[in-house]
C-alpha cells in the first residue's frame, strides 16, 4: 500500500559537506590538525607530513587564514584511525600525531580551502556567501569580548563559533559537534563524497525502506541535563530527515533498541536526564539542494496539581476532561448543557486568547440545522458563545484567527433563547463569516469543533467588525477589509448596482479560431442564471454569488473543440450543449467543466454554450480573462487504432473493440487463468495478450472506488501453494495496470466480496496458506492495454526460531509473539499484551462520545481487515486494538474517525464486528486515509444489550500511533 505521507513529507536529511568528509578527531586550536605528526601553522592552517582532516585556524592576531594542502606522510598499515595525540593551548600552533593512511572507505578532505561553492567548517569567519557549521561547545567559561556566551550562542540567539573542538568519533558515527537546548545551527551543507555511516535505519517503516546511501549525513549529539520535552527542527529545507538514535552504552549506533524515530521536518520526544541522543540529518532523496539550519528547543512540562489544561510545552496535562466537562485552573468541572453567552459584544471589539474548553463553555449542541457539512458531529466538543447586538441595522463580519477545527455558527435569538433550530440558525463557516444583523436583535456567535481527536482549540482570536456602506458606492472600501457589494440579484457595474437577468443568454456568438481578450464574467451582458452545474468538477463548489458570461458556438461539421482560458483565476469554463431547451443545464446538456481548458467532440449543426462562472465567494467577478476557441477535424481514415488523429488524440476502435498494438481486437467475458509457480519471472507480459478476457469492470477490494476497468481486458495468473508462505507478486513497467489478488474466481468469473483480498499498483504482498490457490488479475484503469510488463513471483517461508520478536522473519516482516503476548520493541522481548489486544479482553466503551488510544503500545496483530467495508490493501502484521460497546438503546449509531494525518501517521483503519471472527462478520469498515469524517461515517444498526466490537488498525507500521474515534446515536 502506497502512502502519500512519504510523498508529501516536509522533511529531509543532510551531511556535513566536504570539510567534514572524514572520520577523525581534531583537538588543535591553533593550526591544522594533520595525520603524520607535524605542527600546524596558525597563519596557513596547514600541517605537513599528513592529510589535513579539519583545519581550525584558532583565534590569532595577525596573519591570514588561508588554508592550504598538506603533504601526505608515509603510510602505516597497523596504525588505527582516528588517533589524536597532540593539541595546543591556544598559542597559535597545534600538533597531532596520527595515522598517515586512512582506511579505503574513509572520506578525507584533501583540500580544506573553502570556496564560494563549497562551504566549510574550517573557516571561523563565516561570510554571507559561505555558510558554516558552527560549534556550540567551548572550554572557555567566560563571556567573549564580542558578547558571545560560553554556550556558543550570542545574545540574540544566533549560533556562533567559539573555539571549535572539532568532530569526534562515537560508535560508528562521526559526530560533527554537540548541541544544547536553544542552539540554532545555520549554513549546514552536504557536498558530494561526504561520509555516510548509515544507508538504512531499523526504525524506518519497512514499507518504504528509504535508501539514504546516496545522501551523506550530519550527526550531532545531545545530552539532556534533565527530563524534558525536546524538539529538533530543520529550517530552510524540505528534503531532510531527522533520525533519532539513543546511546545505549556503545555510542552512536543503529539497532532495534537504539533507533527511536524518524522525524518528518521535525521531531519531538521526551528526553531522559543524563541520556545522550544522536540526531542524524539525512537527505532522503540525495543531498539537499542548499544550506539549511537546525534548531534545538527544550521545554519542561509542568502539570503540578493539574489533571487538565496546558502543560506549558504545547501539550496537555493528564487525560483531559471528559465530554461534558470544562477545564478550570487545571481541574475538571461539569459544564452547562444549555447555551449561555460568556458576555455580550458589539461592533469593533477584539477578543484574544480564547478557548472553547474553559470556564463559560457549554455542551449544548451536537449538530446545527445550517451546518456547512451535514456529516459533521459536534458531540465531543464544548462551545464558546458570545452574544452580539447593535442598535441599528448592520452587516457584521466576524474574523477568527488560529481557531483550528472550530466552526463559527450564528444563531438568532428566538424569544430571547440561544437555540439551534431551522428558524434560528443563520449561517455557519469554517473561517470568517459575514451576516446581516437587524437593529435591536440578539445574535449568538458559537464556536464549536467538528473534530473528535482535538475537540478543544485554545488561544484563538476574534475580531468583530461592522461594515460601513451607507452612502458608499459599491466596490468601495467597506471598512472591514473588503468592498461594499450589492443585494442578491444585482451586480456592481461602474460603482452602481445593476439588476441582472436570471436566465442564461449568450453575450455573443464565437467561431472556431476566435481569440477574445480582456473579458469579465461580470461585464455587460452577464447573467445570474446558475448556482450549480450537473457536470461540475467539485460537487461542493457554489456559483450562487457569481455572474456568468456566456458565449455560443455553432459547428458546421464534426470537430474536436478545445476552449481555453488564461488569467481566469477562480473562474471555471462549463460547456453546455443545446439539447432542445436552449442554454440550460441538465445531465444530457452538461458536457464537461475545467478550470482552464475543456475539450469535447462537437457535432455538425449543434450549438454549444461556453459559460464562464466563478466558484469563489471572495472573488465572484474576475476581469482580464482571455478566451480562445480551437477546432480540429480528426483524420483516422486508413490509420490503425492508436495512431495520431491529427488533433492531439488517438484513433480508436468501434464499440466493443480494444486497440492492441495497432489492431482492434474483441475479448470474450471469460476467465482463463495461466498457472504460475513461486520463483517465476515473466517478461513482456500484457494484460491484452493471448488468453486475455474482458470480465471485470469493478473489484470489491479496489483501492479507488472511482476506477473503471470496463474498457480493459485482463490477464489472470493462478498460484497454488503447498505450504504456508509469504507471497510477493511484483510488477514493473506496468504503468496504469493494477494487480488484484483473489482467493477464488467465483461462479462465471464473479468472485465474492470475501474472495477479493487486496489490490496494488506495483507490489502485492500477503500471507498465503497451504493448499490454497490465489489468482492475480492484471487490469488497467486507464490505458486499455499495457504491454511490456515484467512479473516476478517471490515466495518466502518465514522463520523466527532464532530471532527475537521484532527482528526480521526472513521475509521482510517482524517476528511476533505467541497468543496473548506482544513485542516490546524497546527490549525486543515478548510481554503480556495490553488490555484491548483481542476480543477476548477488549477495552470497554462506557459511554457515547470520543475515545482515544495509541497503537504504539503492547498490542499485537490479531485481525486482518482487508475486505471489510471499504478497506483494502492493508499490510498484514500491523498492530490492532479492540473496543467493546453494548448500547442501552436499540437504534442506528454513527462511528467516525478523524481524517488521516499524513504528517504524523497514526491508525487509519476502523471496522465494526458483531462477532470478532473474520471479515464475513464485518458490519462496516472505513479507510480513513482515503475517507474523512466530514463526508463519511460507519453507520451500524445496533440492538440494546448486544456487544459490538470496534477494531482499530492501520495500513503499515507507520500507522502504529495515536488514534481516536467517536460513537454517537443517530
Amino acid at each position: 500500500m502506497f502512502h502519500w505521507n512519504r510523498v508529501l513529507r516536509l522533511i529531509g536529511a543532510v551531511a556535513l559537506g566536504a570539510a567534514l568528509g572524514c572520520t577523525a578527531t581534531t583537538t588543535g586550536t591553533g593550526g591544522g590538525t594533520g595525520t603524520g605528526g607535524t605542527t600546524g601553522d596558525a597563519t596557513t592552517g596547514a600541517g605537513s607530513g599528513g592529510d589535513v582532516l579539519i583545519a581550525d585556524s584558532g583565534k590569532t592576531t595577525g596573519g591570514t587564514e588561508d588554508l592550504g594542502k598538506a603533504d601526505p606522510g608515509p603510510a602505516s598499515e597497523d596504525a588505527p584511525l582516528p588517533k589524536d595525540t597532540g593539541s595546543t593551548a591556544g598559542d597559535g600552533t597545534g600538533s597531532t600525531t596520527g595515522d598517515a593512511t586512512p582506511p579505503d572507505d574513509t572520506a578525507f578532505v584533501a583540500d580544506t580551502t573553502p570556496s564560494e561553492d563549497t562551504p566549510s567548517v574550517s573557516d571561523t569567519t563565516p561570510t554571507e556567501d559561505t555558510p558554516t557549521l558552527s560549534d556550540a561547545s567551548s572550554s572557555d567559561t567566560s563571556t567573549s569580548p564580542d558578547g558571545t556566551s560560553p554556550d556558543g550562542t550570542s545574545p540574540d540567539g544566533t549560533f556562533t563559533e567559539t573555539g571549535d573542538t572539532g568532530p569526534t568519533i562515537s560508535g560508528t558515527c562521526l559526530i560533527a559537534q554537540a548541541v544544547q537546548c536553544g542552539d540554532k545551527l545555520t549554513g549546514l551543507v552536504i557536498a558530494a563524497g561526504a561520509t555516510s555511516a548509515f544507508g538504512t535505519y531499523t526504525c524506518d517503516d519497512p514499507e518504504f525502506g528509504t535508501d539514504y546511501g546516496g545522501s551523506g549525513e550530519i550527526i550531532v549529539s545531545f545530552t539532556s541535563p534533565t527530563q524534558q520535552l525536546v524538539t529538533v527542527d530543520t529550517t530552510n529545507t524540505f528534503d531532510v530527515d531527522i533520525i533519532r538514535l539513543e546511546d545505549a552504552g556503545n555510542g552512536c549506533e543503529d539497532t532495534l533498541s537504539t533507533c527511536k524515530d524518524i522525524g518528518i521536518g521535525d521531531l519531538s520526544f521526551e528526553a531522559q536526564a543524563g541520556k545522550t541522543y544522536y540526531f542524524v540529518l539525512e537527505g532522503y532523496d540525495g543531498p539537499p539542494s542548499g544550506p539549511f539550519g537546525l534548531d534545538v528547543t527544550c521545554c519542561k512540562p509542568n502539570c503540578d496539581g493539574k489533571v487538565c489544561g496546558t502543560d506549558g510545552c504545547g501539550g496537555t496535562c493528564g487525560a483531559g476532561c471528559k465530554v461534558g466537562e470544562n477545564c478550570n485552573a487545571g481541574a475538571c468541572e461539569a459544564a452547562p448543557t444549555t447555551c449561555t453567552a460568556v458576555k455580550t459584544v458589539g461592533c469593533g471589539e477584539s477578543l484574544t486568547g480564547l478557548t472553547n474548553g474553559g470556564p463559560g463553555s457549554t455542551y449544548a449542541f451536537s449538530t446545527y440545522p445550517c451546518q456547512v457539512d451535514e456529516g459533521d458531529t459536534f458531540t465531543a466538543s464544548p462551545e464558546l458563545t458570545y452574544a452580539f447586538t447593535n442598535p441599528s441595522n448592520t452587516k457584521v463580519k466576524v474574523t477568527s484567527d488560529g481557531e483550528g477545527s472550530l466552526n463559527l455558527t450564528v444563531l438568532k435569538a428566538i424569544e430571547g433563547q440561544c437555540t439551534a433550530t431551522e428558524d434560528s440558525c443563520i449561517d455557519q463557516s469554517y473561517g470568517d463569516l459575514t451576516f446581516d444583523a437587524a437593529a435591536g436583535e440578539t445574535y449568538y456567535l458559537v464556536w464549536d469543533s467538528y473534530s473528535t481527536s482535538s475537540p478543544i482549540d485554545s488561544d484563538f482570536d476574534v475580531t468583530i467588525c461592522c461594515l460601513n456602506c451607507d452612502g458608499v458606492a459599491c466596490g468601495q472600501d467597506d471598512g472591514c477589509g473588503g468592498t461594499c457589494g450589492c443585494n442578491a440579484g444585482s451586480l456592481c457595474t461602474e460603482g452602481k448596482c445593476v439588476e441582472q437577468p436570471t436566465t442564461c443568454a449568450p453575450i455573443a456568438a464565437v467561431k472556431c479560431g476566435d481569440k477574445l481578450t480582456g473579458l469579465s464574467n461580470g461585464g455587460p451582458g452577464a447573467t445570474l442564471a446558475f448556482s450549480k452545474y450537473t457536470c461540475q468538477s467539485f460537487s461542493s463548489d457554489d456559483y450562487t454569488g457569481s455572474p456568468e458570461a456566456v458565449y455560443s458556438l455553432t459547428l458546421d461539421s464534426d470537430q474536436n473543440v478545445t476552449v481555453s482560458m488564461t488569467n481566469s483565476s477562480s473562474v471555471d469554463i462549463t460547456v453546455l450543449e443545446d439539447v432542445g431547451a436552449g442554454c440550460g443545464d441538465s445531465k444530457e446538456a452538461c458536457l464537461d467543466q475545467g478550470s482552464a481548458e475543456v475539450t469535447f467532440a462537437g457535432k455538425a449543426g449543434k450549438t454549444y454554450y461556453l459559460v464562464m462562472d466563478s466558484y469563489s465567494a471572495s472573488a465572484p467577478v474576475v476581469s482580464g480573462i482571455d478566451l480562445e476557441v480551437t477546432c480540429c477535424v480528426s483524420d483516422c481514415a486508413e490509420k490503425p487504432c492508436g495512431a495520431d488523429d491529427g488533433c492531439g488524440g488517438t484513433c480508436g476502435c468501434a464499440e466493443g473493440g480494444v486497440c492492441v498494438a495497432g489492431t482492434c481486437k474483441t475479448f470474450e467475458p471469460t476467465c482463463n487463468p495461466t498457472p504460475i509457480k513461486c520463483g517465476d519471472k515473466l517478461t513482456g507480459v500484457s494484460n491484452g495478450g493471448d488468453g486475455a478476457g474482458l470480465s471485470f469492470s469493478k473489484y470489491a477490494c479496489q483501492n479507488y472506488s472511482s476506477d473503471d476497468y470496463s474498457a480493459s481486458p485482463e490477464t489472470i495468473y493462478a498460484l497454488s501453494l503447498d505450504a504456508d508462505q509469504f507471497v510477493t507478486f511484483d510488477l514493473t513497467g506496468s504503468l496504469s495496470v493494477d494487480v488484484t489478488v483473489l482467493s477464488g474466481l467465483g461462479e462465471a468469473c464473479n468472485p465474492t466480496k470475501e474472495q477479493c483480498l487486496l489490490q496494488d499498483s506495483t507490489t502485492a504482498e500477503f500471507q498465503g496458506k497451504a493448499g490454497q490457490t490465489y489468482y492475480f488479475v492484471l487490469d488497467s484503469y486507464n490505458d486499455p492495454v499495457v504491454t511490456d510488463i515484467d512479473v516476478e513471483v517471490i515466495c518466502c517461508t518465514p522463520s523466527c526460531d532464532l530471532a527475537a520478536c521484532g527482528q526480521d522473519d526472513g521475509c521482510g516482516k517482524p517476528c511476533g509473539c505467541g497468543p496473548g503476548n506482544a513485542c516490546d520493541t524497546d527490549t525486543s522481548t515478548c510481554k503480556a499484551a495490553a488490555e484491548g489486544d483481542t476480543c477476548a479482553a477488549p477495552l470497554p466503551v462506557a459511554a457515547l462520545g470520543a475515545i482515544s488510544g495509541d497503537l504504539s503500545g503492547l498490542y499485537a496483530n490479531d485481525y486482518e481487515l482487508n475486505g471489510c467495508g471499504s478497506i483494502s490493501g492493508a499490510d498484514p502484521g500491523v498492530k490492532d486494538a479492540v473496543y467493546a460497546y453494548s448500547p442501552t438503546e436499540t437504534g442506528t449509531y454513527l462511528i467516525t474517525m478523524p481524517t488521516y494525518d499524513w504528517l504524523s501517521g497514526g491508525a487509519s483503519l476502523l471496522a465494526v464486528f458483531g462477532v470478532c471472527d473474520t471479515t464475513s462478520a464485518c458490519l462496516g469498515g472505513a479507510d480513513w486515509f482515503y475517507e474523512s469524517p466530514e463526508t463519511f461515517a460507519i453507520e451500524v444498526a445496533m440492538t440494546a444489550g448486544t456487544t459490538y466490537y470496534i477494531v482499530i488498525d492501520g495500513y503499515s507500521s507507520f500507522d502504529e500511533g495515536p488514534f481516536s474515534f467517536t460513537i454517537a446515536k443517530k
